[in-house]
């Protein structure tokens, strides 16, 4: 299918720029983004939709001020994400890109949740101070 083509060079690219490149994995984040926001969606798979929230969460856990707000987890899991991307086989395909989507949604829920649990982030700060502050 033409959609699922053009998805895997786009992840592809995406992977190489987070694995290889000088560039934080947040930016990359964001601008893949982009990248797939172009996308047709009636032409496209699923999984683009996938991978657009995918990112879109891999950003939030940086610049979210309900999530961790952390780079280190942030570029944790966009390395994950891209080294697991670019091992699958056959990734043109959209049954492969949809297994791998949603076995990712997993992967990433359960590294936020160990992380969440192993790691204090501070309360955002109020008109009366933090939270961490109050009585």
């Amino acid at each position: 299918m033409p959609g699922s083509d053009v998805l895997a060079r786009v992840m592809d690219a995406t992977a190489h720029r987070v694995l290889f490149g000088t560039e934080r994995a947040y930016v990359v984040a964001i601008d893949t983004m982009g990248d797939l926001a172009h996308l047709d969606r009636g032409a496209e798979s699923q999984s683009s939709w996938a991978a657009y929230i995918l990112w879109a969460q891999i950003s939030d856990l940086l610049d979210d001020p309900r999530g961790p707000q952390s780079e280190e987890l942030c570029n944790e899991i966009a390395t994950a994400f891209s080294r697991q991307w670019l091992a699958l086989e056959d990734r043109e395909t959209e049954s492969k890109q949809d297994a791998f989507m949603t076995r990712f949604v997993a992967e990433f829920e359960e590294r936020l949740a160990k992380y969440s649990s192993t790691h204090t982030r501070p309360h955002p700060p109020t008109a009366f101070g933090t939270l961490d502050s109050r009585p």
